[in-house]
């Protein structure tokens, strides 16, 4: 029984580091995907907020590559929130992450 405890515990760590992980790369590649200048007005862009869920209305973000709204309703998307020294007048940079590819979608509007 004591064994089947540690087995466990091993287990539910390895899971949560897994988790841990993946975040990092998600926050790292959406950090990445910013411009330079966008990068400069972010806080601790490390401790981002990571959060994967699937749209159930509409929700349009931007398009980085051409400019184009797109809606991602439906679509399984992970969203990296960073908060910036801006956010009072702007609000903060979120970036969406396709969740079956790992490719950036792009972001949401600010004000």
């Amino acid at each position: 029984m004591k064994r089947l405890r540690i087995i466990l515990c091993i287990s539910i760590i390895l899971i949560v580091l897994g988790c841990n992980s993946e975040n990092s790369k998600r926050i790292e590649l959406s950090y990445n995907y910013l411009a330079p200048t966008t990068k400069k007005t972010i806080i601790n862009w490390k401790d981002a907020k990571v959060e994967s869920f699937t749209p159930k209305t509409d929700l349009f973000i931007i398009d980085k590559l051409n400019g184009k709204e797109i809606n991602i309703k439906g679509l399984k998307v992970t969203k990296v929130t960073f908060i910036t020294k801006n956010d009072p007048s702007l609000g903060e940079i979120k970036v969406f992450i396709n969740d079956f590819n790992n490719e950036i979608l792009g972001i949401s509007g600010r004000k």
